[in-house]
């Protein structure tokens, strides 16, 4: 999937959710959260003396498995946060954004910086 295909997927996906500024604050954080440990994930398979962790993916995943999983991810998401009520919503997108910031801060403690 490409970035504007990807773009064209969230704009219609938003167009038919009930989002306040409040949900889009979040999910733009979770979203954001979600591309620094892609990025992350690939840096990561470049160098051949480091794993990734992520249990969905194996120890030395290929290029293509990481696009697939974590496009998969983010239009799962924005998905999820669609569909679910405001209260819920707000919480989901809470947790995501926990688990996503602890994994880049760990990539980040193990010498993965955000260099984009």
């Amino acid at each position: 999937i490409t970035l504007p295909a990807m773009l064209l997927l969230a704009h219609t996906a938003f167009g038919a959710c009930d989002f306040d500024r409040a949900d889009y604050a979040l999910l733009g954080v979770s979203t954001t959260l979600l591309v620094a440990d892609w990025h992350q994930t690939r840096r990561i398979l470049v160098n051949k003396h480091d794993t990734d962790s992520n249990p969905v993916l194996s120890a030395n995943p290929s290029p293509q498995a990481i696009n697939l999983y974590f496009a998969g991810t983010i239009a799962g998401n924005v998905g999820v946060a669609c569909l679910l009520p405001t209260p819920y919503r707000k919480g989901f997108e809470g947790v995501v954004i926990a688990v996503q910031f602890s994994y880049v801060n760990h990539n980040i403690r193990a010498g993965y910086a955000l260099n984009f």
